[in-house]
């Protein structure tokens, strides 16, 4: 998806991309912590690497830290207990603007998968006027995509009602149940929705908002510094790892149910993994696009969650994707 969308950020001088070139051994595997969302119906795609060794072969040992929200995984990038996160970038404009030193330095999922599930008696956007809209927690993703869902249609913040509903689960269900009119989750519930009948996917975020991205790989300047060469690894072995999930649709979704215990008749995780790649939502690049980075900065301008934009060069370095592509190849869909 990415790939098609616009030039790559910050092409690295030849002579950079040596240093940073230089491979782990076997002797000497490198701990990495690599904090994420907990896992739903994309697992098989995240969690692939690390099923085939591919980081074990490049000499780093990896292990993910599982939390409910994007904001916590910032905390613990900033506090130095995981070394790389994988998360919407909002918060870092938020954290550079106010001193952090963290990079983005990839992207894993960048399109945006998420959908809105609505009562079927909201035919449009503007029917969302007065509405009760079901969200986990204050200004995470599933708010955040809805407001700006609102200010691209012209509608002001302040005319829906906002509810606290729980997690994707628990929100998917108040809709279904009639305590709420709107929310916006992954489309692992398509499935049970359209079979339920009492409610409908409106629309998808990945149409209605183009540039929003969903997962960047994000570090701290000091990762970058101190451990060069087990980021390039890191990196190279999660794009491994996306190029086989994609080429290798069976195996992948065996791993998503695995991952998440999901029963042997559950439809989404095939669902998912289908969406997936049939809309390219997947970086096997791990590239991700200036226009993107840029939109998503205005929208954190127009949210007020920060006060003034930061350049671009603060807040992104591709020098590592860089080196990716000069170990892998380019992939092409």
């Amino acid at each position: 998806m990415t790939e098609r969308r616009g030039w790559v950020i910050g092409l690295a001088a030849t002579f950079v991309l040596g240093v940073l070139a230089a491979p782990l051994t076997a002797k000497d595997p490198v701990r990495w912590k690599h904090g994420i969302v907990a896992a739903k119906g994309d697992a098989g795609f995240q969690f692939m690497a690390l099923e085939k060794k591919f980081w074990a072969q490049d000499g780093v040992d990896v292990s993910f830290v599982q939390t409910e929200g994007g904001s916590t995984l910032f905390r613990f990038l900033l506090a130095g207990e995981v070394d790389t996160i994988e998360a919407s970038p909002p918060d870092i404009f938020s954290a550079v603007a106010a001193g952090g030193e963290l990079k983005i330095v990839g992207a894993t999922i960048p399109g945006m998968s998420h959908v809105l599930y609505v009562k079927n008696d909201v035919k449009s956007v503007k029917d969302l006027t007065g509405k009760k809209i079901g969200i986990s927690v204050p200004g995470a993703l599933p708010q955040v995509l809805i407001q700006a869902l609102l200010l691209e249609n012209g509608m002001p913040l302040d005319s829906v009602q906002w509810v606290n509903a729980g997690g994707d689960a628990a929100r998917v269900k108040a809709l279904l149940v009639g305590t709420v009119d709107a929310v916006a989750s992954t489309p692992d519930w398509v499935p049970m929705v359209t079979k339920e009948g009492t409610a409908r996917v409106l629309l998808k975020f990945g149409e209605a908002l183009p540039r929003y991205l969903r997962f960047v790989l994000i570090t701290t300047d000091k990762t970058i510094k101190e451990k060069p060469e087990a980021l390039t690894a890191f990196l190279s072995g999660y794009a491994r790892g996306i190029r086989h999930a994609v080429q290798n649709r069976d195996e992948t979704i065996a791993l998503t149910r695995k991952t998440i215990k999901a029963e042997a008749n559950d439809p989404a995780p095939a669902f998912i993994y289908d969406t997936f790649v049939r809309e390219r939502l997947l970086a096997p690049n791990l590239a991700v696009s200036e226009d993107q980075i840029a939109w998503m900065q205005e929208l954190n301008l127009r949210l007020g969650k920060q006060k003034a934009p930061v350049p671009i060069n603060r807040v992104v370095d591709m020098r590592f994707q860089q080196q990716v592509i000069a170990r892998l190849g380019p992939h092409k869909w």
